[in-house]
């Protein structure tokens, strides 16, 4: 509401602005005035600062200024980390969380580089602000733009926007800990020292790659199928535009906030299947962005086989009775040695984290 926050004879009253505040640090991408045209540059740093406070939570944010001023974490802080992480260790949180703002800066400046190659060529040396904000909205699936209010509507068919802003949500969407795993297994070098030397991912970041993806193409499927005909949204697009635009609208679904078709311009059937897929999709903080789709699909393992396992397991039932009552000794069984081998160290459940 500060007049150095406003463009020019620009106003707005204490409930848009806190409407404004609210929905970038919930990263809910909602807001009752135009960001671009009301708020001015120091407006506009205030609301991507928001915007990352909310995509990173708040654990991470306090950390951060803890380490900046150089402050001691103290036991009880080291625990809020653990529950916030759901990790089983107190070691290297500090760390942990060093990372964690790492890795978001590295991905983000991947995708300011992107937008660059769309704005600054429209927008001059102002699109060096348009990628940077857009970056951060995007990664934190706060969907607040600079552009007006048709989101990226007129970029629908700009391939390197539509990659750069599908790229984001899907990375950001994975988690922190399937990006552990995937570098682990594929620079298995670099964290040797770290003792996390299994080869393959775990069962969490195989079930969170599988659903993410599954989800996406089911979506595109259906955006297609729905839609391909209806004039208003991908009718009077080429088949490659259509793809593209229908894959866009299938990622964004998670919650991500940003459109490149007209929203309210959908059949009842694609609206019908989008809030489905929007309910799965949702998320509250980051450290949980992917344990939606990770319930989903254990609830959908669950079922398939059951009734098919039961049979065959009364069935053998007395075969394998007799064959036990040879054994005078069982051997346990150890999960971890079944993991990392007969040596049975190690364990599942994220131990790169324990740096």
């Amino acid at each position: 509401m500060l007049p150095v926050s406003l463009r020019g004879e620009q106003k707005i009253n204490f409930f848009d602005a806190l409407f404004v505040a609210m929905s970038s640090v919930c990263v809910t991408g909602l807001s009752t005035v135009n960001i671009g045209q009301t708020f001015s540059a120091f407006g506009q740093v205030v609301i991507l600062l928001l915007i990352q406070f909310g995509g990173l939570g708040i654990v991470t944010f306090t950390t951060l200024i803890l380490c900046v001023f150089h402050r001691r974490i103290t036991l009880s802080d080291r625990m809020l980390i653990q529950s916030a992480y759901n990790l089983d260790t107190l070691t290297g949180l500090v760390k942990l969380t060093l990372r964690i703002f790492k890795i978001t800066l590295f991905l983000e400046g991947i995708g300011a580089i992107g937008y660059f190659l769309v704005f600054i060529p429209r927008f001059g040396i102002r699109g060096i602000w348009y990628g940077i904000f857009h970056a951060v909205s995007a990664f934190c699936n706060a969907g607040i733009d600079l552009l007006g209010g048709n989101s990226f509507c007129a970029y629908s068919d700009n391939v390197i926007l539509n990659l750069t802003t599908i790229f984001l949500i899907i990375v950001s969407g994975l988690g922190f800990p399937v990006y552990w795993e995937l570098a682990r297994c594929a620079f298995p070098g670099w964290f040797e020292k770290d003792g996390a030397y299994a080869r393959k991912l775990n069962l969490h970041a195989r079930l969170v790659i599988i659903a993410a993806l599954s989800l996406i193409a089911v979506g595109t499927v259906l955006t297609l199928a729905f839609e391909f005909d209806n004039p208003a949204t991908l009718g009077a697009m080429d088949w490659p535009e259509k793809i593209m635009a229908a894959l866009f609208q299938s990622v964004t679904l998670r919650t991500a906030g940003f459109a490149t078709i007209s929203q309210e311009l959908f059949k009842p059937a694609s609206c019908l299947a989008y809030l489905v897929l929007m309910f799965i999709g949702r998320n509250c903080r980051r450290r949980k962005d992917s344990d939606h789709r990770f319930a989903v699909c254990l609830h959908v393992c669950k079922y398939p086989g059951k009734k098919g396992r039961h049979h065959h397991a009364q069935k053998n039932s007395g075969r394998n009775h007799q064959k036990m009552r040879g054994h005078r000794h069982l051997q346990p069984f150890h999960p971890a040695a079944s993991y990392h081998g007969a040596s049975g160290r190690g364990t599942e459940r994220f131990s790169g984290y324990a740096v």
